[in-house]
Order: C-alpha cells, then structure tokens, then sequence
C-alpha cells in the first residue's frame, strides 16, 4: 500500500512535466524539462541491447559530458 498511496503518486507528481501532456506512463519525452537527458531504452523496434551494451553507451554519455565539461 505504501508503494501505490505515497511512492508511485509522487513519482508521477515529479516527473510528469518530462512528458508530453503529463503522461509519465505512456507519453514520449517533451524534451523541454531537461534537453540533456539521455534515454536507454534496452528494447527498441523489436530488438533487445545487451546489458554490456547499455553499460558501454553510459559510460560513453559520461565520457562525453565530461570532455565536454573539462573544455568549457
């Protein structure tokens, strides 16, 4: 109960201006909120990343940020 009452509400409260229309479940990201973000979705038009493949590409989203950081 605590999960579906005080968690998942305010989950929702939080991140609802993240999407397009509020829609946290089933929205795309709106972009404007943060432009920055970088989505990982494992499943994508059918096709499954491996979990060294989502590791490799945070740790290639991290690399860049901090190149870009460091020259800034």
């Amino acid at each position: 109960m605590y999960w579906e009452y005080i968690v998942y509400p305010a989950y929702l409260e939080a991140n609802k201006g993240m999407f397009e229309n509020g829609d946290v479940e089933n929205g795309k990201l709106s972009g404007e909120s943060a432009p920055d973000l970088v989505v990982i979705e494992p499943t994508r038009k059918g096709a499954e990343m491996r979990i060294d493949d989502i590791v490799r590409r945070c740790c290639d989203v991290l690399w860049d940020f901090a190149h870009t950081a460091m020259d800034a």
